[in-house]
């Protein structure tokens, strides 16, 4: 993530230039005669003052939510793997059933039985018998991260940035850039947090997966009851 900017570009003065000039302030925005390469025109001096302390915090929360979606889009991807690899394991075949009295079959050899005798199948990779996923509390911290800069600012809903007048969609004056009356996306993700920190299950410390795989059987045929 971009440190917070010291000093403005030419790229600032020249959206100053256009926001004011847009907004009919009726500023001077010559520079040529300033050592400083400030404004000559005071007034115009004291604008950007203002406008820059304004600008500068806004740039920080965008580069911050730049970062922030990266490393969102980098958890999905891994969720969206995981829930893949889950899939592929939930539509595996039996490889041997075990009777109650604990003696092991082939498919073939179940089926010799009678039917009254129970078994129970076994897989070769076990799909884990959890309610929820385990939510990383690294995803945890960046949803609470994006939350907590928007209610910061006291924002219960869409981005701390904007104020729509219609909450998630772009206003009307957006035209030329072609985003006017279209949801916008910024807005949207940090309510997809919002739901998503409410929605995650909390961690829980019922074991130690490091201990559960020592203590496991050193069998490559592991039981899976259905």
């Amino acid at each position: 993530m971009s440190a917070l900017p010291i000093n403005p570009t030419e790229r600032d003065r020249e959206r100053f230039r256009d926001i004011t000039k847009a907004m009919q302030f009726g500023l001077e925005y010559d520079r040529r005669l300033a050592t400083n390469g400030d404004y000559t025109d005071q007034q115009t001096v004291a604008m950007f003052r203002l406008w820059w302390s304004v600008e500068r915090e806004r740039q920080l929360l965008q580069n911050l939510n730049q970062s922030q979606g990266c490393k969102i889009s980098e958890l999905l991807a891994q969720a969206e793997k995981a829930e893949a690899e889950l899939a592929r394991m939930a539509q595996q075949e039996p490889v041997a059933w075990m009777r109650e009295d604990g003696n092991l079959y082939l498919a073939w050899q179940k089926d010799l039985c009678l039917p009254e005798v129970r078994f129970s199948p076994l897989y070769a990779a076990p799909v884990p018998a959890v309610a929820a996923p385990a939510v990383p509390e690294e995803w945890r911290e960046v949803m609470a991260g994006l939350v907590g800069i928007a209610e910061a600012k006291g924002k219960k809903h869409g981005s701390p940035n904007h104020s729509h007048s219609r909450p998630g969609i772009w206003d009307d004056d957006n035209i030329r850039n072609g985003l006017a009356g279209k949801p916008c996306a910024e807005c949207a993700m940090y309510d997809r947090a919002r739901a998503l920190l409410q929605s995650a299950p909390q961690p829980t410390h019922s074991g130690n997966a490091a201990d559960m795989v020592k203590n496991a059987d050193s069998s490559a045929i592991q039981h899976h009851p259905v």
